[in-house]
């Protein structure tokens, strides 16, 4: 569970190369040199700024203002948008994202997001009834789907794949999932989109922990043939054994979510959740071949180096990651960029700066 204290108000239950080499015709000697622009259009990569916050619980304002010229391609949110679910944090939380200067605002609920997880309806509560349970996730669900949030660039995702085209000419390509598994002392009906921690949503039988039962669906299976292939892996929580630490020193994270981003190897995994675990990771995974799964997951397997990134501060409230050389399939960088401090925000929001692969024009 996150660490925000619950509050009394809605109270909680629970392409083939030839290796021949061909000889080049020599140029005219007339031909001018075409210097190389690093911007042309034949460029495959496209420089992207990327916003990275989490955890900001209704609060409608960031802790610091934003550098003015700060320029971002895309906003992602990693869930916790409110306390527990009420629609005035929502309305707050929508004023905070509105505010950011980016076209595109990609948004995946959190375990305090009682009221937009579709389970809602059916948990039992002393406080509320089955109707009103309705009535509220409706409520919930229309105000992230109305037409004016919709034209503010914020989108609420579903779980699983989705590719996006920015306003760069850039293909973002994210997997996405709001799920947190709860301990055995917590009812899955007391988090938003909890479910039992024994439980693997994210990895086909045979290549998760052994002792985890799986349970995945199309939506949130994580497959072989996604390795190397996404872009930001968004999360609400973390995984095991990286940035979620507790104040207590204990590790808190999903190890079935580890195991599928040791399988896939996004280049970036976005998450928050864990407040004291605030902070980047960039980890080098071991090479094909030296690695092989265990049949379960200790805090260094399949890892070959792991580097502490602090960041560079910018001129206001951001701290900028430069993550242009993390390579596909090789490298992951782990952010987790939760902003909840001592009940108040009081962390800096992560820039991430990546090249991403150019859009092909249709």
């Amino acid at each position: 569970m996150s660490e925000v204290k619950k509050p009394p108000r809605l109270q909680r239950q629970g392409l083939l190369f030839s290796s021949r080499k061909r000889k080049r015709s020599p140029s005219p000697a007339n031909e001018p040199t075409i210097p190389h622009n690093p911007q042309s259009p034949e460029k495959k990569t496209i420089k992207t700024s990327i916003l990275i916050l989490s955890d900001t619980h209704g609060h409608s304002a960031l802790p610091s203002q934003l550098p003015e010229n700060l320029h971002l391609d895309a906003v992602i949110h990693c869930g916790d948008l409110s306390q527990c679910g009420e629609i005035e944090d929502y309305k707050r939380t929508l004023d905070l994202l509105k505010a950011i200067p980016a076209s595109i605002k990609l948004v995946i609920p959190g375990n305090h997001d009682l009221s937009l997880d579709p389970a809602f309806p059916t948990h039992s509560s002393p406080t509320f009834t089955t109707t009103e349970r309705e009535d509220l996730y409706a409520q919930a669900l229309e105000l992230w789907t109305s037409p004016s949030v919709r034209e503010a660039g914020i989108i609420l995702l579903d779980p699983g794949f989705q590719t996006f085209t920015l306003s760069n000419g850039a293909n973002l390509r994210i997997y996405t999932t709001p799920y947190t598994p709860c301990p055995p002392t917590v009812s899955t009906s007391e988090c938003a989109f909890g479910h039992p921690s024994s439980h693997d949503i994210y990895n086909p039988p045979g290549s998760g922990i052994w002792y985890s039962t799986p349970s995945g669906t199309p939506q949130t299976l994580i497959l072989d043939d996604k390795r190397g292939r996404v872009d930001v892996l968004i999360s609400h929580g973390p995984p095991r054994y990286r940035l979620d630490r507790t104040e207590e020193g204990e590790n808190v994270g999903c190890k079935n979510i580890w195991r599928a981003v040791r399988r896939c190897r996004p280049r970036v995994h976005a998450f928050g959740h864990v407040h004291a675990g605030n902070g980047v990771d960039r980890v080098r995974w071991k090479e094909e071949g030296e690695e092989c799964l265990p049949r379960d997951d200790d805090i260094d397997d399949g890892i070959e180096e792991v580097k502490k990134v602090d960041g560079r501060i910018a001129e206001g409230g951001v701290r900028l990651v430069e993550a242009k050389g993390i390579r596909k399939g090789k490298e992951t960088l782990f952010v987790n960029a939760a902003l909840m401090g001592d009940e108040v925000l009081e962390r800096t929001p992560w820039v991430v700066e990546i090249e991403l692969e150019r859009a092909k024009v249709k």
